[in-house]
């Protein structure tokens, strides 16, 4: 079969549900689900949410939804290099951090830190998957926005089954959604042990690729505009050793050496000698520039088998030395930006922010005789009517409000803080946040 087979096949352009035949409408499948992703709410609550930095701080910085448009763009060309559909891969690489709370990693941290408390567990890429099969509606009756089997799978990192024991499975409570997704399926989920590499969709390789690629790069230049990295710092020779020791926390796999370190982060140095500190310049971009276009056009598409017959019998192939080399900008950005100090403080804030909130709503949400009338008062009117469908059930409870806080934005969170816990009085004619 031909790649174009393959992602044409019935089974691949399927929805779990019958789908609105709209008269005139001449799409393929995989721009409808561009369209639904792009016009849902989770995507539009990406603008207020943090990637590194606060959305608040600065409106040229990066959030969730510009680094989204970033992994889409470099996606794309990814894919149309390899020869897989470019408007696939583009719509995957847009939905893949829908699942993302407010206040990025720490968000995500301190909701699987709660929710451990009742048996459950938070992890973005699960709970993109949720939003996708459950929780987004794109039209009445329906749960989810109906995508394609494709697209999903395109969006699953990390296609495992609960049962699994993989630290970052799916979710248990999403069963049901799995069952439609690998029915009948030539390729579907692995219960081997932990340690095995999940059978990805080429689309979920291209787009994880992708995402690196824009994580390891644009986040430099925001680091380099704010003053959080200087081209000065590149030169250090304890920085190397940082940076390595990082690596070696976070991918001793690699075994990349502090000699390499050494080297790429000092290239690095040397190409941007003749920029301006603080100002972003087009000199950076360009520079920057250099290592996107080496990542993208050194990936190369290869097949698992000889006859492949799936979006899983492909991998994306990419030299070692450019895998080094990303690992290695990603860990120069963890150590310089979001292991310094004043970073790590409003990590912290956040986290506290978040545990209160939550704490604050399961308290309100479930059953007792001196809250019967008061009970999910505190939800937005719309929230409640889900809330009481769950009986009281304390954890179908806990993940009723962690769903709720996972949509809100970076400065939604906040000012529900400051409404509920700060000493200013809030005003009862401003609306429950919804």
């Amino acid at each position: 079969m031909t790649l174009s087979e393959i992602f044409r096949a019935d089974f691949e352009t399927a929805r779990a549900h019958s789908d609105i035949d709209r008269p005139g409408d001449t799409r393929d499948p995989f721009e409808r689900d561009y369209a639904r992703i792009v016009h849902s709410g989770a995507f539009r609550t990406l603008q207020g949410k943090a990637q590194i930095h606060s959305p608040n701080w600065s409106g040229h910085l990066r959030t969730r939804v510009t680094h989204s448009l970033e992994v889409a763009q470099i996606g794309r060309v990814i894919a149309h290099n390899v020869g897989v559909p470019a408007n696939l891969v583009e719509a995957c690489c847009l939905a893949h951090d829908l699942g993302h709370p407010p206040f990025g990693h720490a968000g995500e941290e301190v909701l699987h830190e709660l929710l451990q408390g009742y048996g459950l567990r938070f992890e973005g890429n699960a709970q993109t998957f949720r939003i996708l099969t459950l929780l987004e509606s794109g039209r009445a009756g329906i749960s989810g926005l109906n995508l394609c089997r494709a697209t999903i799978t395109g969006v699953i990192k990390y296609p495992f089954t609960a049962e699994s024991g993989h630290r970052k499975s799916l979710y248990a409570e999403d069963a049901d959604s799995l069952v439609w997704l690998f029915k009948d399926a030539r390729w579907g989920l692995e219960s081997d042990a932990a340690e095995a590499d999940p059978p990805r969709s080429i689309v979920a390789q291209i787009m994880d690729w992708a995402d690196d690629i824009a994580y390891s790069i644009h986040d430099i230049e925001d680091a380099l505009s704010t003053g959080f990295m200087k081209r000065t710092d590149l030169e250090n020779s304890d920085l190397h050793s940082r940076v390595r020791d990082y690596l070696d926390l976070k991918q001793p796999q690699l075994g990349i050496p502090v000699e390499e370190v050494a080297t790429v982060l000092t290239k690095l140095a040397a190409r941007l000698k003749n920029r301006l500190l603080f100002v972003p310049r087009g000199q950076t971009k360009q520079v920057l520039g250099m290592y996107v276009n080496e990542f993208v056009t050194k990936s190369r598409l290869k097949a698992t088998r000889p006859n492949p017959r799936t979006p899983a019998d492909f991998y994306l192939s990419v030299p070692a030395s450019s895998r080094n080399r990303c690992e290695i900008l990603k860990a120069l950005t963890m150590t310089l930006v979001v292991d310094d100090a004043r970073t790590v403080v409003n990590r912290y804030q956040a986290k506290t922010v978040i545990k209160d909130i939550f704490e604050m709503y399961l308290e309100n949400c479930l059953p007792s005789d001196r809250r019967f009338t008061s009970r999910g008062k505190l939800l937005p009117e719309g929230k409640r009517p889900i809330l009481m469908s769950l009986a009281g059930d304390v954890k179908r409870t806990a993940r009723f409000v962690a769903d709720h806080l996972a949509s809100l934005t970076d400065a939604q969170m906040q000012r529900l803080h400051s409404r509920v816990f700060g000493n200013v009085p809030a005003s009862p004619y401003e609306p429950l946040i919804g």
